[in-house]
């Protein structure tokens, strides 16, 4: 969501608007015009970016992750193999579905949670998760995003505890040997 000190002065206007101080504001100004005035500039931002149909004006269209990989501005050339592809994304920095954005571009997701899981304590098999992109680092990996999709529907993916299980779902292996 927004920095601290935006949200500290987000409670301070609602509390001061709620009691008609208007020791903030411009001379000349109330509540009620900067209000109108504020409505009216997000109208108009609105038309400006995605036209007057309003039927398309649609939170996640402008509101969307923008992951990028950390050496993609060193390789230019790489940054579409690199960076994860873009989503849009419900919530803000006050909801379940929480993203973090910067105050320069407040659509562009900057942050979000790392995992969402469900446990069922009763069946740790039946557990389910879900990360914004894959679960693998490697961009080369059909796994490097391919949870992204999933994770911006807010659903999750099966989870498995058991060994045997684990084992049987396995696409691939590793083993490891000490130097």
């Amino acid at each position: 969501g927004a920095p601290g000190q935006v949200r500290q002065l987000t409670s301070l206007f609602v509390t001061m608007a709620r009691d008609g101080d208007t020791s903030y504001l411009p001379a000349g100004e109330d509540w009620p015009s900067v209000v109108s005035q504020a409505l009216s500039d997000g109208v108009e931002e609105l038309r400006q970016s995605l036209g007057e149909d309003m039927d398309l004006w649609q939170w996640g269209t402008m509101h969307h992750t923008r992951p990028k990989h950390v050496l993609s501005d060193s390789i230019p050339g790489m940054a579409d193999v690199l960076d994860p592809p873009s989503v849009p994304m419900g919530g803000d920095g006050d909801t379940p579905q929480a993203g973090s954005f910067s105050s320069a571009n407040p659509y562009d997701i900057t942050g979000t949670s790392v995992a969402r899981y469900v446990f069922d304590a009763g069946d740790w098999d039946n557990s389910r998760w879900i990360v914004p992109l894959g679960s693998s680092g490697h961009p080369g990996s059909p796994h490097y995003a391919d949870q992204t999709s999933i994770w911006a529907e807010v659903d999750l993916i099966p989870m498995s505890y058991g060994w045997d299980k684990i084992k049987g779902e396995a696409q691939s292996h590793q083993t490891l040997f000490p130097k």
